[in-house]
């Protein structure tokens, strides 16, 4: 196998095709890293390595566990309580052992390989990786990798993890959209009603403590916050990262039990989305400015299509869209902390919380268009 560099294995690293996101390191002069360093670089490889390329006698690689989809982790007031919070019961945790408790691993097959349990799959080997160490006090510079195990087709469902039905795929995980804030897919993060949507698993356990809490069994808080986390690849270059997000939200754990609660924040959500609420406007209005610039005396039903098409690279260029979904963002945090509280009947939420949250929705795209203009 071709050596690389030891910062092949950190893509935040420019090496290889690593995007150049933090750092501009040189292969041509590579640095070394302590032993410590380098194992490091291997365990976070083996959750993010992204699938691209070959490997060795025609094998791909694939992705790791982790890679696709946004991951959800609750979040408690010290170390002992987050771990509480995502150690999740499963009926096939006695099925299966981590890898290094494994007598005989598995080999690696191109149709993928059969997952022994909950603890297998936690502990996934998807790279075999041989690190080259120089020196009397080793500093590890060259590293080989090669695709090792690959799951199956049907595999396991990761339980920190969102899904949504494709129609073709079946359960696909729900993924960072380089454009889209997470917060603005809560909804279907909390609810169960939707079919086409699987919320993670650890928001289920989080319900159960939920009731236990409330008939008396436990002591808990009633919330929390969770964190999502995750990255986004561009599809037209093989293995190149075009961000990572990491986002903290508020948990308040009704949501996880009361629909109603639910429907009351999506109602919120779209007043503010593309298609239902202010950012339709906001879009449109920019639209507007952005044909009053390129052809002003040109009636809108008259415009040909490259008169559309340099419209539409103007507003793209504008992007009225992200000063508005940031100055909003703020916002949502206290509409989640508040909504729960605000219950004016047996199943109503909002009846002040949202004409609140609709003032801020008219003011950030207010905003966010002055800015535009400006």
């Amino acid at each position: 196998a071709k050596k690389h560099p030891i910062l092949h294995l950190a893509m935040e690293i420019s090496s290889g095709n690593n995007a150049t996101l933090f750092d501009h390191n040189s292969d041509d002069d590579p640095d070394a890293v302590s032993p410590a360093i380098a194992a490091r670089y291997v365990i976070t490889t083996q959750a993010y390595a992204i699938g691209f390329g070959v490997s060795h006698a025609g094998a791909h690689f694939s992705d790791s566990t982790i890679i696709r989809g946004v991951t959800i982790m609750a979040l408690g007031n010290t170390l002992f309580e987050t771990l509480a919070l995502n150690l999740l019961p499963r009926p096939d945790l006695e099925k299966g052992k981590p890898i290094w408790e494994q007598e005989s691993p598995a080999k690696p097959n191109k149709d993928g390989n059969p997952v022994k349990g909950y603890l297998d799959y936690m502990t996934w080997q998807r790279r075999n990786i041989h690190l080259f160490s120089e020196g009397d006090s080793p500093r590890v510079h060259y590293c080989q990798i090669q695709q090792n195990l690959k799951l199956p087709k049907q595999s396991v469902l990761d339980p920190f993890k969102c899904y949504r039905k494709d129609e073709k795929k079946g359960l696909v995980p729900l993924g960072i959209n380089p454009e889209r804030a997470i917060w603005r897919d809560s909804h279907s993060l909390f609810q169960t009603v939707d079919d086409s949507f699987k919320r993670p698993d650890v928001f289920n356990w989080l319900a159960r403590i939920e009731n236990r809490r409330r008939d008396g069994e436990i002591q808990a808080r009633s919330s929390y916050s969770f964190t999502a986390t995750g990255l986004a690849t561009d599809p037209g270059k093989a293995g190149s990262v075009l961000l990572w997000r990491h986002e903290r939200l508020p948990l308040p754990l009704k949501y996880l039990e009361d629909d109603y609660l639910i429907g009351a924040l999506k109602e919120a959500l779209d007043m503010a989305e593309e298609r239902t609420g202010a950012a339709r406007a906001l879009n449109r209005a920019a639209w507007n400015l952005a044909r009053l610039l390129i052809v002003p005396e040109v009636e809108v039903q008259k415009l040909n299509k490259n008169q559309k098409s340099e419209i539409e690279k103007l507003v793209d260029s504008l992007a009225p869209a992200r000063p508005y979904w940031a100055q909003l963002g703020i916002s949502f945090n206290e509409l989640v902390t508040r909504l729960p509280a605000d219950k004016s009947g047996e199943n109503e939420y909002g009846k002040t919380v949202l004409p609140w949250w609709a003032g801020k929705v008219r003011q950030s795209a207010r905003d966010a268009f002055n800015e535009t203009t400006g």
